[in-house]
């Protein structure tokens, strides 16, 4: 069953994603890709496509045959349609999750099928992750995996629906935890509002941009570790992120793993980027910038009311050139 989110998204009710889109595994796991599923925009069910892939791409399609979301007759006329080449899947929708083993096996097929370096995407990478937070990888360490369009949009888009949800935001904009770990004890709903929310705040750094930062923080807002300096509230991380990055312009934040049990997250950060600015007097000459922070922050209706906050701040100062090593 579809529930409306807000007037332009939908997605999933707990009972439909747990029971049918994802019934072949363990429902604690179902319980957690519920909670951070991607929302699905409207405009879905209106748009046309205006010009298909399979028309000039090989296509692959693997058919789930206990999918209970998309009918499998549809998927075998689909893939059919297609000229695919097709293999079906003992499986739910989630059949990269349910049989990891069957998939590896066919995107490795897939990867030696003729030259596709100009319309195939490496999708490896965020698949990995994705499957690593659920226990069992994908794809194994080293693989190098070139997969043609039409499924490599189909593995990706699975990857938004593990971590993407909350406000209408492209999924591109939020960087991807790693690694999510969840409290078996929170409802869904609290979780899904406490990731979403760290997600944007890790997205402000990431991005320098304010609206991230307006959207995860709460009105009242309290640095915990509130630097000498530093305003408090709202405006105390914006000024924090503008001074940082007239030092390091191309600040990059990672968010390595999060621990959310209760209204707390827990973060592991990890920042990178080159010291090519002014860090008060000292001028940068394109050092290498990387070094790791953790934050508790504590999530209530959504927004970020509090956070504690640690950063490596020795390794960054000596790669500053402000602290000798």
């Amino acid at each position: 069953m579809l529930v409306w989110s807000s007037r332009t998204a939908t997605q999933l009710n707990e009972e439909a994603f747990v029971k049918y889109f994802a019934g072949d595994i363990n429902p604690v796991k179902a319980r957690a890709l519920y909670a951070v599923q991607g929302r699905i925009s409207s405009t879905l069910f209106a748009s046309r496509t205006t010009v298909a892939a399979w028309k000039s791409k090989p296509t692959f399609y693997a058919i789930s045959k206990q999918d209970k979301t998309t009918s499998p007759e549809l998927e075998r006329f689909l893939a059919d349609r297609m000229k695919a080449k097709t293999i079906e899947v003992d499986a739910s929708h989630v059949s990269l999750l349910s049989k990891p083993s069957q998939s590896r096996r066919y995107c490795r097929m897939i990867s030696r099928v003729g030259s596709m370096s100009e319309n195939s995407l490496a999708a490896g990478s965020s698949i990995t992750h994705i499957v690593k937070a659920l226990g069992e990888p994908l794809f194994k360490a080293g693989d190098n995996v070139r997969i043609s369009a039409a499924i490599a949009l189909a593995l990706l888009a699975l990857s938004a629906a593990f971590f993407a949800f909350g406000q209408p935001i492209p999924e591109g904009k939020l960087p991807q935890p790693k690694l999510v770990i969840m409290d078996k004890s929170l409802n869904a709903d609290q979780a899904q509002k406490a990731v979403h929310a760290a997600r944007l705040f890790y997205a402000f750094w990431n991005t320098g941009d304010p609206q991230f930062a307006r959207l995860a923080l709460a009105t009242n807002f309290t640095d915990g570790t509130l630097p000498k300096g530093r305003p408090q509230g709202v405006d105390g991380p914006l000024f924090a992120s503008s001074n940082f990055r007239h030092a390091v312009p191309d600040l990059r934040c990672d968010i390595e793993q999060l621990i959310v049990a209760g209204d707390r997250v827990v973060a592991h950060l990890h920042f990178s980027g080159h010291f090519n600015g002014a860090f008060g007097q000292k001028q940068g000459a394109g050092q290498t910038i990387d070094f790791i922070a953790t934050d508790i922050l504590r999530v209530q209706d959504g927004r970020i009311t509090d956070n504690w906050h640690l950063e490596d701040n020795l390794t960054l100062m000596q790669q500053l050139g402000i602290v000798q090593p």
